[in-house]
């Protein structure tokens, strides 16, 4: 019987170990080269603990995104995470990136990855040729300052007084309305979420 090769995990660069670790708890991995699927690569576990319990998060980019701007996503995330595209990761995923979709689709997406925070996002990146902006976006780029979640009327209150507070204290008065001479004009500031 000849033996198999065999790899040491330790003795790899970080890249590689978090991207074969990844493997190794995903149990499988398309491989592709040049967009074409060259086929799946399975792992099969001889200890019933994971390899390291402190693995890198796996995100899902649910999205269709070009290679560089799926690429860009895996830099930035940086050390820790794998990032893969929807395709190709596994029911063990942690993170899943979805723009603005349906409510069935979601509930396909929590059926694939069980375990996985699924996280709404409106993705918009002229350099990657990549636009999932949807409602709040087009609002927020029609002059509307900030956005609030769905939340009770006592969380509502709150989160629109500490944001009306935190823009009093960036511009030094002791008080602000959205709108008010003191406060910065909506076309001149960066639209924010209120928590």
């Amino acid at each position: 019987m000849t033996e198999l090769p065999a790899i040491e995990i330790g003795a790899l660069a970080p890249e590689a170990r978090l991207l074969l670790e990844a493997i190794v708890n995903a149990r499988r991995v398309v491989v592709r080269q040049d967009g074409a699927t060259l086929g799946r690569l399975t792992f099969e576990p001889q200890a019933v603990q994971p390899v390291d319990a402190e693995r890198p998060k796996i995100v899902v980019a649910a999205m269709d995104l070009p290679d560089e701007a799926l690429d860009k996503l895996r830099d930035d995330f940086g050390p820790g995470f794998v990032v893969m595209d929807l395709h190709d990761a596994p029911p063990s995923a942690d993170i899943v990136l979805v723009h603005a979709v349906s409510p069935q689709l979601i509930a396909s997406l929590r059926a694939m990855y069980p375990d996985a925070e699924l996280v709404i996002t409106e993705l918009a990146d002229p350099d990657y040729g990549v636009d999932f902006s949807g409602p709040v976006s087009r609002l927020l780029d029609a002059g509307a300052t900030g956005y609030l979640p769905p939340r009770s009327i006592p969380e509502v209150a709150s989160g629109v007084r500490r944001h009306v507070e935190s823009k009093a204290m960036e511009t030094g008065s002791t008080r602000a309305e959205i709108g008010s001479p003191g406060s910065v004009a909506p076309q001149e500031e960066s639209p924010t979420e209120i928590n």
